[in-house]
């Protein structure tokens, strides 16, 4: 009996390992459009933030509101600097040791990725807000709007490629997130109306103190039962809105749909495959912090090789004016100040022009930052929606064509028929008729 050879087809690695799929997240999130979105919105909120910073009384940065005193203290040191500066700088802080965590695979809360994490998504706003807390409501509510826009648009390009391998245009995309604009801006806020509701009412009960006599303390110690409730109902709020929040802008992304829809399918996906959308997270942050190293890298090139070769023939003082006004930059920290006590005549202007342009594309970075944020997201919707709702990476929802690129309907235009003519002359010429038969 002869052998029979059995020949192995190519494995579809992600059919087999779904969490494959993630790393589709670095060449979604690089294509120059989506940088360029993540770059409006630094930009955006950047300038939104200096400009606050500008106006904003400075009384109210150095003393609060009165018994946050001790707090802005802690916060801005003894120079008190603008508050936005601040906090960029934490913030800025929190992403670097961030990605030193996961390089290293710690995960923890300690001193690892939970803690930073941690510190950059909820304690470091939390206490910045506490301090000042108009300020911060009026810069976040900003951030709130510009990410909604340029986020909601990267998010929605990262949808149409990774279902169907298409490229949506700018302006397509951002008039996708202007039109559901309320939805990107009302997705987040709904958990946080909700606990706000509720913990009004419940301090609304705790009124009850007030009355004398032990009265309020038996009454609301006889009802606790119901705040424990309550409590459990916050809980789960908290936890489903910080867990599930990354799912929310790929939601309307991807389906169209409205906030609601979007906190529904967070909640759901969060709390019924917490787990797997552990994992998934996970991956996809220790990959991004993989791809943003090496992107850092390449800027570092960029700025190296462009100051080495400008410089090469320059010396002497010249030389060392020209240092003075542009460090040389280094991998660990791209960001330089000039050192601008030692300039002289209009070497200032010089020193900010410079920094303008170093510091634009040093914003690179954080622009791969948002687009990998949303990229990496969608394609992570996208594998819960397929496990929980059994429905196939290729669905998405997508909008009709713009007006002018439509073609209209041969089959739906009516075409008026043409008036009656009359029939064109013949130039034929007539047929002869038989010749008679001659007489011999």
């Amino acid at each position: 009996m002869a052998e029979q050879k059995i020949t192995i087809g190519e494995i579809n690695w992600r059919a087999f390992m779904p969490f494959t799929h993630l790393f589709r997240a670095f060449r979604v999130a690089i294509h120059p459009t989506k940088l360029l979105l993540g770059l409006a919105a630094i930009v955006l909120m950047y300038v939104g933030g200096r400009g606050l910073d500008l106006v904003w009384p400075q009384r109210f940065v150095q003393h609060g509101f009165e018994q946050r005193a001790t707090l802005l203290e802690h916060l801005y040191s003894t120079s008190v600097p603008p508050p936005f500066a601040a906090f960029l700088h934490d913030q800025m802080t929190n992403v670097n040791s961030g990605v030193a965590s996961m390089l290293q695979l710690d995960l923890g809360f300690g001193m690892g990725l939970g803690a930073s994490a941690y510190r950059f998504a909820v304690a470091t706003p939390l206490a910045y807000w506490q301090a000042n807390q108009v300020y911060f409501t009026l810069l976040f509510g900003w951030f709130l709007i510009v990410i909604a826009l340029f986020g909601g648009a990267i998010a929605r390009m990262a949808a149409v490629q990774v279902a169907r391998e298409e490229q949506v245009s700018i302006r397509q995309a951002l008039r996708f997130s202007w039109g559901k604009l309320p939805s990107f801006v009302g997705a987040p806020l709904i958990p946080l109306a909700l606990i706000v509701l509720v913990g009004l009412v419940m301090s609304t009960v705790g009124l009850l103190l007030y009355v004398p006599a032990g009265v309020g303390p038996l009454v609301i110690g006889a009802v606790l039962i119901v705040f424990f409730v309550l409590g459990v109902f916050l809980a789960t709020l908290i936890v489903g809105a910080i867990v599930g929040s990354s799912m929310m802008f790929p939601t309307i992304a991807v389906e169209g749909s409205d906030a609601f829809d979007a906190t529904s399918r967070a909640y759901s996906y969060a709390i019924g495959t917490p787990w797997r959308l552990l994992v998934y997270s996970m991956i996809a942050a220790v990959y991004g912090a993989i791809t943003y190293l090496f992107v850092k890298l390449f800027v570092f090139l960029v700025l190296a090789t462009s100051r080495f070769f400008l410089c090469w023939w320059v010396f002497g003082n010249a030389r060392e004016r020209w240092d003075i006004i542009w460090p040389a930059p280094t991998m660990t920290s791209l960001a330089y100040s000039p050192n601008w006590g030692f300039l002289q005549g209009i070497e200032p202007a010089a020193a900010g022009v410079t920094c303008f342009w170093v510091y634009l594309f040093i914003s690179l970075l954080g622009a791969y930052a948002i687009s990998f944020y949303f990229s990496a997201n969608t394609i992570v919707y996208y594998l819960l929606r397929r496990h929980v709702d059994a429905t196939e990476m290729d669905e998405v929802f997508m909008q009709p064509e713009d007006e002018d690129l439509e073609v209209p309907d041969a089959a739906a235009t009516p075409v008026p028929a043409p008036a009656d003519a009359p029939a064109p002359a013949s130039t034929a010429k007539p047929a002869e008729p038989p010749a008679s038969p001659q007489a011999e």
